[in-house]
This record gives C-alpha cells, sequence and structure tokens, in this order.
C-alpha cells in the first residue's frame, strides 16, 4: 500500500511540473503577441507609410507564425511524450490493482470463510446453550411440580389441623356451654322451688341466650310464665318445644298449649292447634284431654258438651286416677282466676267450677255434689 501512495505522488508530481512548463511556453508566446501589437500601435500613433507598416507587419506575422508553429511542435511533442509516459503509468496501476484484486479476492473467501467456521461456531454453541437452557427449564418445572405438591400436601394437613383444632374448640366450647347450661338449670329448678319465680325465669332466660332449643330451659321457661301469668312469653317456649322436638313424646307441652290458648281467649288458635294434635287432645281416656275439652265448653258457653266431658271423665275411671293429676304437678290456680275473673254467674260456670275443685282434691265437693249439678248419672 505504501508504494502504491508514492508512485501515485510522483506521477502527480510528474504532471504538474510538466504542466508548468507548458504554461511558460505559452506565457512567453503570448507575450511576443502582446509586444507586436504594441509596436503596431506604436507605428500607427507615428503615422508610418501604410507599406511599411504592412510590410513590417507580414514579416511580424511571418515570424509570429513561425514561432507559434515551433512552439505549437514542441508542445505536441511534450504533449505525446507525457501521454505515452500517463498510458504507462495507468498501465502500471491497473496491474497493480489487477495484483490487489487477485490477493484481495483471497482475503474476502478466507473471511468468508472464517465467518462461516465463526456462524458454525456459533450455531454449535447455541444449540449447546438452548439444550442447556431447556434442561434447566425442565429441572425447574420439576422442582416446581414438587414444590406444589409439596405445598399441596402441606395446606391439606394444615386444614385438616385447623380442622382438628377447630373441632376440638367446638367440642371444648360445647362442653363448656352444656356445664354452664346444666348449672343455670340448676338455679332455675332451686329458685322455682324457694319459690322465687322472678329469679327463676331470669336464669331460664340467661340459658336460652346460650342454648336457644334446650328442652329443659323451654319447658320450665313456659311453666314459670304461666305461674306468672306472662302467657304469651310461655306461648312461645312451648312452640319452640314442639317445633325443635316434633318427634318428642310432647303430650304435656300440647295440653299445657292448649290450656294457654283458652286462657288467653284465643279460640282459633285453639281450634287449630286442637286439629293439628287431634290424637292428644280428643283423646276419650286421658283425664287432661277431658278436662282441656272441658274448659272449652265452658269458654263456649256450652253446658251440654261440658256435662258431656264430665260424663266421660267418670265412665273412663276418673274418680279413681284425679290424684294422677296431683302427681304430674297438673295444677288449677289459672284456671281457677280465669273463673273468677270471667264471674259469668250462670249454671254453666257453677258446674265447671265445681268440676274444677273436685279435681284439684278440694274436699268440700265430692262426686255427689258434682253429679247432682249435672243431673246426670255416669254409667
Amino acid at each position: 500500500m505504501k508504494k502504491l501512495g508514492i508512485i501515485l505522488l510522483l506521477l502527480f508530481y510528474s504532471n504538474v511540473v510538466l504542466g508548468q512548463i507548458d504554461s511558460l511556453k505559452l506565457s512567453n508566446v503570448e507575450k511576443l503577441a502582446n509586444d507586436l501589437e504594441a509596436k503596431i500601435e506604436k507605428l500607427e500613433s507615428s503615422k508610418v507609410d501604410k507599406e511599411i507598416l504592412e510590410k513590417v507587419y507580414d514579416k511580424e506575422k511571418e515570424l509570429l507564425k513561425k514561432s507559434y508553429d515551433a512552439e505549437n511542435n514542441t508542445l505536441k511533442e511534450t504533449y505525446s511524450s507525457n501521454y505515452s509516459y500517463i498510458q504507462i503509468i495507468i498501465t502500471l496501476i491497473f496491474g497493480l490493482f489487477t495484483v490487489l484484486s487477485y490477493f484481495g479476492f483471497r482475503s474476502v473467501s478466507n473471511l468468508k470463510k472464517e465467518y462461516k467456521d465463526k456462524l458454525k461456531d456459533l450455531e454449535t454453541q447455541k444449540n449447546s446453550f438452548e439444550n442447556d437452557y431447556k434442561a434447566k427449564l425442565d429441572e425447574l418445572k420439576a422442582l416446581k411440580t414438587n414444590f406444589d405438591n409439596d405445598y399441596d400436601d402441606f395446606n391439606t394437613k394444615r386444614i385438616e389441623i385447623d380442622e382438628r383444632i377447630e373441632k376440638v374448640e367446638l367440642e371444648s366450647s360445647e362442653r363448656n356451654k352444656k356445664l354452664e347450661i346444666l348449672e343455670l338449670t340448676e338455679k332455675v329448678l332451686h329458685f322455682e322451688q324457694i319459690p322465687n319465680y322472678y329469679l327463676a325465669i331470669s336464669y331460664a332466660e340467661i340459658g336460652l341466650e346460650l342454648e336457644p332449643n334446650d328442652f329443659l330451659l323451654l319447658h320450665y321457661h313456659s311453666k314459670l310464665n304461666i305461674l306468672l301469668r306472662e302467657y304469651k312469653k310461655a306461648k312461645e317456649s312451648l312452640n319452640n318445644i314442639l317445633n325443635y322436638y316434633p318427634k318428642k313424646n310432647n303430650v304435656a307441652t300440647i295440653y299445657n298449649l292448649a290450656e294457654i290458648y283458652l286462657l288467653t281467649d284465643d279460640i282459633e288458635g285453639y281450634e287449630k292447634h286442637r286439629d293439628k294434635y287431634r290424637d292428644a287432645i280428643l283423646h276419650k281416656a286421658d283425664l287432661r284431654a277431658i278436662f282441656i275439652r272441658s274448659f272449652y265448653f265452658y269458654t263456649q258457653d256450652n253446658e251440654k258438651g261440658l256435662i258431656m266431658q264430665i260424663g266421660n271423665f267418670f265412665k273412663f275411671g276418673g274418680e279413681s286416677r284425679r290424684h294422677n293429676l296431683k302427681g304430674i304437678q297438673w295444677e288449677f290456680p289459672e284456671v281457677k282466676g280465669y273463673i273468677y275473673e270471667k264471674g259469668r254467674k250462670n249454671q254453666t260456670e257453677k258446674i265447671f267450677e265445681t268440676f274444677v275443685k273436685y279435681l284439684d282434691m278440694d274436699s268440700s265437693v265430692d262426686k255427689q255434689t258434682l253429679i247432682d249439678l249435672t243431673k246426670d248419672t255416669p254409667a
């Protein structure tokens, strides 16, 4: 590359020098022409004879032409020589470029080969990297799957443990609640026997807040409310017993609720209740059923129906079994109070009041007294 630069520099220098020489020769010719024109102008200005002037002009012109032709021939020879020299230089340059092109093409081929080799190496490395990446990715996926499985197992076990803990806590809470309810029930019984009905019913209500469907608490709550003549609350508790324990033997509850319907003059409620529990309320031989029906006929002022129920009472052995009502704690103070409040003072009321006293084991009333009132003799 350095040699090529030197050759190009020499070629440029030679052209510049030769060009300067040619420029000098041309400038001399121009100088002679200018001198000739100056002489002509001088001769014209001095009014020389025209013929002499023409001769001089022709002679100068001939000399000038000869000089110009000599100079022109010299320039042609010079340019011809320079042209051959330039031809040689150009030929050498093209030869040099041909040699350089040959080696250049070989370099390009080598570079292309090296590029292909490098590309092949890169592809090999790329494939190796992709294989390693895929292997690592598969390994990570396997680890993630194992982790997910382990986490699921852990979560399942955690849920089981939480459920066990919750169950134990619930059982413990249930046990504690049962103990509290048992203690409250004992207090209800204790204050009922003193008797202190208001305090007893307060403990019953506390217990029902903990367990709204406890059978014993509902039973004592209704009983205490009947004793306190809180019939609305008693009715609610009795209905809850029948709703919560439909399959339980709730005959006493059925009779108590029927009595409350009658004590509150809710005849429509009683009749619906009677139709729903016909087997109990319409039982022919049960003394409590006979009494409930007698009470109903009294509220309706149905003397005939009342006398028929008293006849059934004696027909099914009521005289020998009336003490059983005391044994099951069937009390009559509420009914007596109801009769007193109504104060009808008719034969139906007199018969029913006498029947209630007889059931309550009142010594002032015997069987014959009751029979005389009904004017009927039992079979």
